[in-house]
């Protein structure tokens, strides 16, 4: 955290996003991992940097795809309602199209993490995620069974259970 604040280290990583794929992927990957860590500082450039994201997930989808869900599930998780909130709707799109377009060549990683990343959507803006649930509903489920780490599956099926709730 305190390394972080005083840098200049999101500011490179928005310029590394606008890199190649390879380079994308890896920004994404640091993201996620410095979430639980740096998340008051992060939050300050929200605006900026999930737009950005967005951009990798959908509408065009490659090797970033994953990483950039995964991204996004650790900033949804770390931060709060209200700060996700102006970005929910965007962010549902982007994780619904990964159901939509992911192939042979992208299927398993990418549907997983953007699974993850719509249970932490689902625990943040519930009504949101549910006001749509009949157009993603079979492909968040299949998603789900495939998630093998714990915290990951249990947390992604929460707010899948959440969702349910409001959206029987």
């Amino acid at each position: 955290k305190e390394l972080i604040a005083p840098s200049n280290l999101l500011g490179l990583l928005f310029r590394c996003m606008k890199e190649n794929s390879r380079i994308r992927k890896e920004t994404f990957a640091l993201l996620g991992d410095i979430c639980s860590f740096s998340m008051d500082s992060i939050v300050g450039v929200f605006n900026v940097l999930i737009p950005e994201i967005l951009l990798s997930i959908a509408p065009h989808q490659g090797r970033a795809t994953a990483n950039a869900c995964w991204a996004i599930s650790e900033m949804i998780r770390y931060s709060n309602d209200q700060v996700i909130a102006p970005y929910a709707v965007k962010i549902l799109q982007a994780l619904v199209e990964v159901f939509k377009t992911s192939g042979d060549r992208f299927a398993r990683k990418p549907i997983e993490n953007a699974s993850v990343a719509l249970g932490w959507l689902a625990h943040r803006a519930p009504q949101i995620v549910a006001e749509s649930l009949s157009n993603f509903f079979s492909d968040w489920v299949y998603g789900l069974t495939d998630i093998y780490e714990g915290t990951h599956k249990l947390f992604a099926s929460l707010g899948f259970c959440k969702v349910l709730e409001l959206n029987p």
